[in-house]
């Protein structure tokens, strides 16, 4: 008989099925009355009504703005003395839940996260205040260069269909002039039970955690929604975007091109490998090359994204250059990814961050907040629990001909998009 370590994060794992469609997860560790809570549910911003692409984002606004037991104040002013936070926030598919509490407020925090969730009231009034601070944050956004450039790409590399493709500050602010309360009812009558999932990590006590989200989950409808499976998108033809915005002291500039796979792919890892040997982190090539030797910018990176979920994704490098050094900087740039793709990445680099992202990655498995966020995408992803310690050796068993295939046969240079957005 194989006996469990208890080393292992997945034996640690209490799992269970609370209500259909609704799973728990709890982690008991050593935390001194410290309770970290993760959460999502079926419902991003890929899902609103076309009548107003705005909706999604609107609701998880104005969710906090009062409940059917509590209205705004009170609600606010239970937060504030008990030292409760509580956060939503909105991905492409779903809507996320963040929390922290101590022990003694856990039962009331699960009480405030389903009021808030399941009966939120959307005062008319609080609407209008709503929508004048998100029409402020969107101008904001659109004279921002690094979100602009990140804009101009996804909207290049796809169609408006898509889940990667990004709405124009201007057409963010036409929707939310027109939203009203029954777009964001109509949102909100779509979510519910259903790949929705509840992590609780620290000084809890698995089963008053669970008993209670029986509790105050149990009323709760279930979803229609479920996400799609997204076909990939063809590749982009080779083109430079130039963003004109005044009075900048830097521009940000962007490359890219598609990739046909999602996170469940073979390849998904390789290139995840590739990408930050090219640039993540200090040691990374870009910030070798383009920083430390050349000194033309002080920030650089290298990621794919778009892959959750097993979307298609792509793959982009970034940078920051001041208007002097621009000319030079994109130069840089498009000179070392394009040597990165033709040539490949060499096994010492391989070696060196195969540790470095191990090591990341079992440095965030040690806080409360860390491993709940990693419980949870693992769920999300409908990954066993076993893959939380599997991670680790699946990156180290990585060899160079795979990543440096993976980069010969999804990214070719004849196929990268450039964005420039600054003072051009």
């Amino acid at each position: 008989m194989k006996i469990k370590s208890p080393h292992l994060i997945a034996n640690r794992i209490i799992e269970s099925e609370i209500i259909p469609g609704l799973n728990v997860f709890t982690v008991p560790i050593e935390a001194k009355q410290i309770v970290t809570i993760k959460g999502s549910l079926i419902g991003g911003d890929h899902f609103p009504p076309q009548k107003n692409k705005m909706a999604a984002d609107t609701m998880v606004e104005m969710l906090d703005q009062g409940t059917k037991k509590y209205n705004k104040l009170e609600l606010h002013n239970l937060l504030d003395s008990h030292g409760i936070s509580i956060d939503f926030s909105i991905s492409r598919f779903q809507i996320n839940i963040d929390a922290h509490c101590l022990k003694e407020d856990t039962a009331l925090t699960l009480e405030l996260v389903a009021q808030i969730l399941c009966t939120p009231t959307f005062p008319e009034k609080e609407l209008g205040v709503v929508r004048k601070r998100m029409i402020g944050d969107i101008k904001e956004r659109a004279t921002d260069t690094h979100a602009r450039a990140i804009e101009a790409l996804t909207r290049k590399l796809y169609p408006s269909d898509n889940p990667n493709y990004s709405l124009s500050s201007k057409e963010e602010i036409a929707y939310m002039e027109k939203i009203t309360r029954d777009d964001l009812l109509g949102f909100h009558n779509r979510l519910g039970l259903g790949k929705m999932y509840i992590v609780a990590v620290g000084d809890v006590e698995t089963k008053n955690f669970e008993s209670n989200v029986k509790k105050y989950f149990a009323g709760f409808r279930q979803s229609k929604l479920v996400i799609p499976k997204i076909p990939p998108t063809k590749s982009p033809k080779t083109e430079t975007v130039t963003i004109n915005i005044p009075d900048k002291t830097s521009s940000d500039v962007m490359i890219g091109t598609t990739i046909p796979f999602g996170d469940k792919h073979p390849d998904f890892y390789p290139m995840l490998v590739a990408t930050n040997i090219l640039g993540g982190g200090f040691t990374a090539r870009l910030v070798q090359e383009i920083r430390d030797k050349k000194g033309l910018t002080y920030g650089t990176y290298a990621y794919q994204t778009g892959t959750g979920n097993n979307t298609p994704g792509y793959f982009a490098v970034w940078a920051t250059f001041a208007p002097e050094l621009l000319k030079k900087g994109v130069e840089a740039l498009a000179f070392e990814t394009k040597k990165f793709i033709s040539k490949g990445v060499t096994a010492k680099e391989l070696t060196d961050k195969k540790q470095t992202i191990a090591g990341s990655y079992k440095v965030s498995l040690s806080t409360t907040n860390g491993l709940a966020t990693i419980i949870l995408s693992n769920a999300e992803h409908d990954r066993p629990k076993d893959f939380i310690d599997e991670y680790p050796k699946l990156i180290e068993r990585i060899t160079l001909a795979q990543v440096n295939g993976t980069i010969k046969k999804y990214l070719d240079v004849k196929n990268l998009v450039t964005v420039i957005a600054g003072t051009v």
